[in-house]
């Protein structure tokens, strides 16, 4: 097979023991080294910096509290940080954390795939087989949005390790909160503007003040385009012109100092982000070859509401949230990709076809939760959730199968899955000893989903198959929960231990094809985690160092791997057991002189354990979990430097920021077909402010790495025939420059 790679031979696995020894070993170093500084240079430090940095608050927790209290990994992402590391969505943002994963499944983000710590679907069965839930102000979205949120944040949490307990069902890997940045009290706003290579420009800005006296607004708006680093075979122009807009309007009403009233609503649009699938190697400009049919492109937007209503009651807090959502995709593609079918059969069906996918999805939930005040001597929160999702996945007429005029394209398809789930849920944390604290959760779920789907052949289709159905439902409930021991180790360090359940119910494909045969399409079924992890989490008194460390171990029980005949175009699901373990660093360093070092390791050994008898997947016990590396890691180092006034500007100052990011290789399928190999990115952005203004340059990618951002093998299709591999290549280097006003 010529165009399949060699597998990397990679490292071998280190032993959890000995990860965990190296561990608490950094920790006690690193500690010890923190107090013999501390003394000596908090003077020093403070005087460079002008105050003491403030506390990390987040809601991992479903409630405010210190980072450091928190009994498991948590990584955040401030506003100003991903504007200063040119993060223009929670999608890029994720790709910067070490043990988190992502396949976006040939660009369509809307259709990602996201891993933590190689916990998750092998492949993904349907847009609610999801192992991270995603949360914007504490309202649950599918995993599919994150492309669409990226804009005017407050800050980004990633939560590693189950969920359950506060998250509910999609959260057995992790989960993630998007905070939105919120109406002031005191006038304020930017605009801010990009132009690049590729035809990349960007606009954006918000205004935020008072319009009363209890009446706070602010509006954000975006506007995001460029042309697509794939070119079309046959024109050798870019395959699309991605263009995103949106914008966000945001209410906050407070009648009384202990009372307030959050509306918001946000519109997005995200258009010309094609499905592909490159055939590889890609060569110096990669190309899809899709016939001389015209296209039109695939459009996405995303309506979100929201009503968050908040009291403090003296001795604890209520919170309600109330949401809806909505979703409509519209997708085009090409059933006969010019080149993959050149290799595959021989010969290119050149207008062969053309098929389109409408997706449609609502969503309604609330959720009502009492909780403790900040700095109470007991955290705790409680409460219950309802949400309902309905979703719509539809093959209309106008597509059409020319090359194989029997082939279920020619027909009318038309999906309907419902989903409803109650939840009742509640964590507590008490102080056991003086320096000891105890945590609890626990959360029961009751889940009830439904399928119907119809098949209706066209006219010219000769299939005996003219129409069928197939309906079906089901339910389900279970119970999940984490238990937690930390220790304060000083009043820098805390170390933590915890052991957690999470649980992913089943559900059906809205993309599944059986129905199409006159077969059922039956669930697929639960998976279930077993997850345990001991870290420790360190920051100076002065805010100088920082270091944060966990060991950890998961064994998943049924995860998901979606099996489709490439003959027949059946599909079905399958279950098989993965095991992960691994180690991860992350810390920051500001040495003074205006100079701040940043970075993260992780180490994750994730592997198939179980296979079950009988199966097709072609999957084997002992292969590596896909889109998995061994080894993954940032750098990142940010520098301020003070400049005298020149241009009528006072007191400048040149920002100067360097990321890199390391992926080491992964298998690019459950069936470990070939292997993507590692690669290195690296960004920066260079710019002078002064007064309210900043001018600035980037470069993405610097150093013009090409390499994978998914993988695919499709089988020969006749005997003796080549097989090909697919996937879609990263972006080459771009560059441009900017500017931005505060007020």
């Amino acid at each position: 097979m010529s165009s399949q790679t060699v597998r990397g031979t990679g490292l071998p696995p280190v032993p959890l023991r000995s990860i965990s020894w190296a561990v608490a070993l950094c920790a006690v170093a690193f500690h010890v080294g923190v107090r013999a500084s501390d003394s000596a240079d908090a003077a020093d430090v403070r005087a460079e910096a002008g105050q003491k940095l403030e506390t990390v608050t987040v809601t991992a927790r479903r409630a405010d509290e210190d980072v450091r209290e928190v009994p498991f990994s948590v990584h955040v992402m401030s506003g100003q940080e991903l504007e200063e590391r040119r993060l223009l969505s929670v999608q890029e943002a994720l790709w910067q954390i070490p043990g988190v994963e992502m396949n976006d499944n040939g660009g369509d983000s809307w259709n990602a795939l996201v891993r933590i710590r190689g916990v998750g679907a092998l492949q993904k069965v349907s847009s609610e087989d999801t192992s991270v839930a995603l949360n914007v102000d504490g309202v649950p979205l599918l995993i599919g949005n994150i492309s669409s949120l990226g804009f005017d944040l407050e800050r980004i949490e990633v939560l590693k390790g189950p969920q359950g307990t506060l998250f509910g069902s999609n959260s057995e890997a992790g989960a993630i909160n998007v905070i939105t940045a919120k109406p002031t009290r005191s006038f304020e706003g930017y605009v801010r503007g990009e132009i690049g290579t590729d035809q990349q420009r960007m606009a954006e800005g918000a205004i935020s003040g008072p319009l009363g006296e209890t009446v706070s607004a602010r509006l954000a708006v975006r506007g995001v385009g460029s042309n697509h680093w794939v070119n079309d075979y046959q024109t050798g122009r870019p395959i699309s012109q991605p263009r995103d807009t949106g914008v966000r309007g945001t209410l906050l009403w407070q009648p009384q100092a202990a009372t307030q009233l959050t509306l918001s609503a946000q519109h997005d649009s995200l258009r010309g982000h094609p499905n592909l699938y490159v055939l590889r190697p890609y060569g110096s400009q990669p190309a899809m070859d899709r016939g001389t049919m015209p296209w039109r492109g695939d459009s996405r937007t995303v309506d979100r509401v929201s009503a968050v209503l908040e009291h403090d009651f003296g001795r604890f807090l209520l919170t309600s949230v109330t949401s809806y959502s909505q979703a409509d995709t519209w997708m085009a593609n090409i059933p006969y990709e010019g080149r993959l079918f050149h290799q595959l059969l021989g010969m290119s069906p050149d207008n062969g076809g053309y098929f389109v996918m409408d997706y449609d999805e609502e969503s309604l939930s609330q959720e009502v939760r009492l909780s403790s005040r900040p700095g109470d001597a007991v955290f705790w929160v409680a409460g219950v959730n309802w949400q309902r999702n309905d979703r719509h996945t539809d093959g209309p007429f106008g597509a059409f199968d020319a090359f194989n005029t029997s082939s279920t394209v020619n027909a009318d398809t038309l999906r309907h899955i419902q989903s409803s789930s109650r939840g009742v849920f509640g964590e507590v944390t008490v102080p056991v000893a003086e320096r000891l604290k105890l945590t609890g959760g626990l959360r029961h779920t009751w889940d009830r989903k439904s399928f119907r789907a119809s098949w209706q052949a066209v006219a010219g289709n000769p299939s005996p198959w003219r129409y069928t159905e197939s309906n079906h439902s089901l339910r389900d409930n279970y119970t999940t929960g984490r238990m937690a021991l930390s220790y304060a180790l000083s009043a820098q360090t805390n170390l933590y231990a915890v052991a957690s359940r999470g649980y992913k119910s089943g559900g059906y494909s809205e993309y599944g094809s059986n129905v199409t045969m006159g077969l059922q399409e039956l669930p697929y079924d639960p998976a279930r985690v077993s997850s345990y992890e001991v870290g420790f989490k360190n920051e100076s008194a002065d805010g100088r160092l920082g270091l944060n460390g966990a060991v950890f171990y998961s064994h998943n029980k049924g995860d998901h791997i979606s099996v489709w005949d490439t003959v027949t175009f059946a599909s079905y699901a399958e279950n098989l057991d993965t095991r992960s373990q691994g180690a991860e660093l992350s810390g920051f360093w500001k040495p003074g002189a205006g100079l701040t070092l940043g970075g993260g390791l992780a180490l994750t050994d994730a592997e198939i354990t179980g296979v079950p008898a009988g199966s097709t997947s072609g999957a084997v016990a002992g292969n590596r979990v896909p889109d998995s590396p061994r080894w993954s890691a940032n750098l990142s180092l940010a520098h301020h430097l003070p400049l005298q006034s020149f241009w009528g500007w006072q007191s400048p100052s040149l920002h100067t920021q360097i990321n890199a990011r390391y992926v080491g290789d992964r298998e690019a399928d459950p069936q470990n077909s070939f292997t993507m190999h590692s690669y290195h990115h690296i960004d920066f952005r260079m710019g002078v402010s002064g007064g309210n203004t900043e001018l600035y340059f980037w470069i993405k990618n610097l150093t013009d790495k090409q390499y994978d951002q998914y993988g695919y093998y499709y089988p020969a299709m006749y005997e003796g025939g080549s097989d090909a591999t697919l996937g879609l290549p990263s972006r080459g280097r771009t560059l441009g420059v900017g500017f931005a006003y505060y007020f």
